[in-house]
């Protein structure tokens, strides 16, 4: 049985997957676009100190590019070698578009056209054209996908591009749930907003003790430049003007928060949206006593050997 705890950032999903991992003999998936990065551990929030093996975490260099083909084709090795030794995979996280390739069976535009010379086309075209005229060529080849995507969202107009210049349009690719109903359990952590973004600061503030600056700053200096995808990562981002502008630490600090709890409601939507129309799904409220109602849960629904 696959376990699947999922919500916004400052939920405390690492914590509660690291109880539950060690309740039903488990291990943890970490579902996050950015711990896949080496070198970048207290902006993206690693936690080495849980007592559960993880996995998919460390993956790349910050220079690397890696997909979310990348990420099914890493996982599914990983849930593979699981298998073997009937261990149970608690898939752990917020970023909805990794979460999904467990759960469905879904093209993602792969084509035996080179996709990353047409990716570099059009990242040329960004620099020499702008970002309204890659919107508006998107709109000219699939209009269905471009009304459902912000013309700021660049990386998602350059990747839906990409497929659509590899022959595919993404509104036409399939997806099909591919799991059995007594196969899986979602739980989706919720809480209020005025205590996830306490609980937002709070982290950003235990971050910077811990030595983000001192982090970022060693990224700089292994050659790693904030024009790369890595290093536009929340956390990261905010820091170019305080090295190369000389804005105080303050100002970081008040942009990450802001930042940071845009992406929270961002999460908060995606997940209060994209699942609530699936079976096994549950809503836990972190002030409620989340991990006993995880576990009880568990174990009235499903048998984890499954």
């Amino acid at each position: 049985m696959y376990i699947f705890i999922a919500g916004a950032t400052s939920t405390g999903k690492s914590n509660i997957a690291n109880f539950i991992s060690k309740e039903l003999n488990g291990e943890i998936l970490s579902c996050d676009a950015s711990q896949v990065y080496k070198h970048m551990d207290i902006g993206t929030n690693k936690n080495r100190d849980l007592e559960t093996k993880q996995h998919l975490i460390d993956l790349i260099e910050p220079d690397q590019d890696f997909t979310v083909v990348d990420y099914k084709r890493c996982s599914n090795i990983v849930l593979n070698d699981l298998k073997k030794i009937n261990i149970t995979p608690i898939i752990t996280g917020g970023t909805g578009f990794y979460m999904d390739t467990y759960l469905y069976d879904q093209e993602y535009g792969a084509t035996t056209i080179n996709q990353e010379e047409i990716k570099k086309s059009i990242e040329y075209d960004l620099k020499t054209k702008g970002a309204i005229y890659l919107y508006d060529e998107l709109k000219k080849f699939d209009p269905i996908t471009a009304k459902k995507t912000h013309p700021n969202n660049i990386r998602r107009v350059i990747r839906y591009l990409t497929i659509v210049k590899s022959g595919k349009k993404p509104s036409t690719l399939s997806k099909t749930f591919k799991l059995k109903k007594e196969n899986y359990l979602f739980f989706i952590l919720t809480s209020s907003i005025n205590l996830i973004n306490e609980k937002i600061l709070k982290r950003i503030h235990i971050m910077i003790d811990l030595g983000l600056k001192e982090e970022v700053e060693k990224l700089l200096n292994l050659g790693y430049s904030f024009k790369l995808k890595s290093m536009q990562a929340i956390g990261y981002k905010e820091w170019e003007p305080f090295f190369y502008e000389k804005t105080e630490i303050d100002t970081v600090i008040e942009q990450i928060n802001i930042n940071t709890r845009q992406y929270a409601k961002k999460q908060r939507t995606w997940f209060n949206n994209q699942y609530k129309n699936i079976s096994n799904v549950y809503y836990i409220d972190i002030e409620d006593n989340p991990h006993e109602q995880i576990l009880d849960l568990i174990h009235k629904k499903g048998n984890t050997n499954d």
